[in-house]
């Protein structure tokens, strides 16, 4: 654990991290507003997540610093205040981020189901009337 940050300012860390988390959620729910739209516009919002997962990460345990409890035990009742803040953000990260994989994740299946349909995969008719290469579409009864 590095003491440099508890023995300089806790709050000034805090602060750090309580940005970095809010920053997170905000791009969660970007990400997920415009799930949605273009791939440009998904691939935009993923980069932007990334950036803000990234710069939260460097200031985690991992990085060198201290945990949130060593933090929290040394700080004032302003620091104290943002510890709680900031676990509220990660619930709030934690609930968003499941939601917004299965939303994800239904898409993905989706696109797949049109693409297996527009594809003409096995039991399913391609666009000229195929199963499979060379097998024709049943005839069907018109009137």
């Amino acid at each position: 654990m590095s003491t440099a940050v508890l023995e300089m300012a806790p709050s000034a860390h805090l602060n750090d991290i309580l940005e970095a988390t809010s920053a997170v959620l905000g791009g969660l729910q970007l990400l997920e507003s415009c799930c949605f739209g273009p791939a440009e516009l998904i691939e935009a919002a993923a980069v932007d997540l990334s950036i803000s997962m990234q710069s939260l990460s460097r200031l985690g345990p991992a990085s060198g610093h201290p945990r949130l409890a060593d933090l929290e035990e040394h700080s004032d009742e302003a620091g104290r205040q943002m510890c709680t803040q900031i676990r509220a953000n990660v619930d709030r990260i934690t609930v968003e981020s499941s939601g917004l994989s299965l939303e994800l994740r239904r898409l993905l299946a989706d696109t797949r189901d049109a693409i297996a349909i527009a594809t003409g995969s096995t039991g399913m008719y391609d666009a000229f009337g195929r199963t499979t290469s060379g097998q024709l579409r049943r005839t069907r009864g018109t009137m």
